[in-house]
């Protein structure tokens, strides 16, 4: 049998040699990726971060350049600065109690190094957005104005507010959107009752029961509300023991302590008012008791031209 000549592969070492020299192609395939994809990961980073300076330094100069650089962006800070300081000063004479509520609720949501001046604005600003997230609207309008009714099922001036339309017909024609919210008052014999029977319409069938169950509560003679409510529910087919037991649930509780809250933190007292907010920018402005739908026009041109009034 021949000999192999020296320094000649036997076909098995060559074998092994090939898989050698492929598996060492198919790790330098695996760095050149893994190269590859560190470099775009980075770049990638590198090109947000840029992006985020670059614009934050064009909202910087856009800002700027609105008031005439920096100079006068600074003055015009001081002076807003100044305004919230007087306006809280006004504003803790006159109702002490609110303040002190707002302050507590700094303090425990924003630590003890919050002040009252760096943070009133923007905890107003958290209320609203909250409010936004809990309006069931009647219709939406085309603009981004919206116009909410904050009524009390039991007063007698807000029934009359409430059927002259004024709220509703003053979202109409300025094409904002329209919704109503109840304020318990326990001063005053089936509020509570009332309000909880129109968000059970609400839970129950959705929010054109709820409407329909708000017109006919006030509608109602006030000797006869409550079996106007009661009729609402009945006719669409809930039995008066079921009715009952969602008045009296957890989940209604929540709801109409939810609008009371809301109430209170928008400076909402009074029954009935109207909130006039601009969900775009969060400024609102409120117009109070009994009025014609001229006054909620005048307070909406207002609070367009002005930024609005807390």
């Amino acid at each position: 049998m021949p000999t192999p000549p020296e320094n000649s592969e036997t076909p098995t070492e060559k074998i092994e040699s090939d898989d050698f020299r492929a598996d060492k192609r198919v790790n330098s395939v695996i760095v050149a990726i893994v190269c590859c994809t560190a470099v775009i990961i980075a770049s990638q980073f590198v090109f947000a971060e840029l992006s985020k300076r670059d614009f934050h330094r064009i909202l910087v100069e856009t800002e700027y350049g609105k008031v005439g650089w920096e100079a006068n962006y600074r003055l015009l800070q001081e002076i807003q600065r100044d305004r919230t300081a007087s306006y809280l000063r006004d504003l803790e004479e006159q109702e002490p109690d609110y303040v002190r509520g707002i302050k507590k609720k700094i303090e425990r949501e924003r630590g003890d190094g919050a002040t009252l001046e760096n943070e009133f604005w923007n905890l107003l600003k958290e209320e609203v957005s909250a409010l936004k997230s809990t309006l069931f609207y009647k219709y939406e309008g085309t603009t981004e104005i919206s116009v909410v009714e904050f009524s009390d099922f039991a007063c007698d001036y807000c029934q009359t507010f409430h059927v002259s339309g004024a709220a509703e017909s003053a979202a109409k024609n300025m094409g904002a959107s329209y919704a109503f919210k109840p304020l318990v008052n326990l001063k005053n014999e089936g509020s509570d009752f009332l309000a909880r029977s129109a968000k059970c319409a609400l839970q129950k069938f959705g929010s054109g029961a709820y409407y329909e169950t708000v017109e006919a509560i006030f509608s109602a003679e006030e000797w006869s509300n409550v079996e106007a409510a009661y009729a609402e529910a009945l006719k669409r087919g809930i039995d008066k023991s079921a009715f009952e037991a969602c008045v009296q649930s957890d989940e209604t509780t929540a709801l109409v302590e939810k609008d009371f809250g809301q109430g209170n933190y928008l400076k909402i007292r009074a029954t009935p008012s109207v909130l006039i907010l601009n969900e775009k920018t969060g400024e609102y402005a409120v117009v109070k008791g009994d009025v014609d739908e001229t006054a909620i026009l005048e307070a909406a041109s207002a609070l367009k031209e002005n930024g609005g009034s807390k």
